[in-house]
C-alpha cells in the first residue's frame, strides 16, 4: 500500500508542536507524563514523550490524550494531507 503523505514529516510537526505546548506550559517530560496519567489514567513515559517529540510514532490513544491536555488542534494536522483531487493527479 503507497502512503499518499510524507508520515515521517507529519509525525516529526506533530513532535515540534507537541514541544512547544509542553514548553509554553512550562511541563518537562516527567511532569506532563505525570499529568496524563492522573487526568486521562494513560500512560506515557517521559521517554515516550520525548520520541514522540523527534518524530517517532504513538498510538491513537496516546495522541488524543496528549493533544487535548495541552489543546493542540489535530484538524491542522488532517488539514496537511493531500486532498482526493490531489491524490488522483
Amino acid at each position: 500500500m503507497k502512503l499518499i503523505f510524507d508520515a515521517t514529516q507529519l509525525n516529526q510537526l506533530f513532535g515540534k508542536e507537541l514541544q512547544n505546548k509542553r514548553k509554553l506550559h512550562r511541563l518537562s517530560t516527567h511532569e506532563l507524563s505525570a499529568q496524563l496519567q492522573k487526568h486521562y489514567d494513560i500512560s506515557v513515559s517521559a521517554m515516550t514523550i520525548s520520541r514522540v517529540e523527534r518524530g517517532s510514532v504513538v498510538s491513537s490513544d496516546k495522541l488524543f490524550a496528549i493533544a487535548r491536555f495541552l489543546d493542540i488542534n489535530l484538524n491542522e494536522f488532517i488539514n496537511y494531507l493531500p486532498s482526493a483531487d490531489e491524490k488522483l493527479k
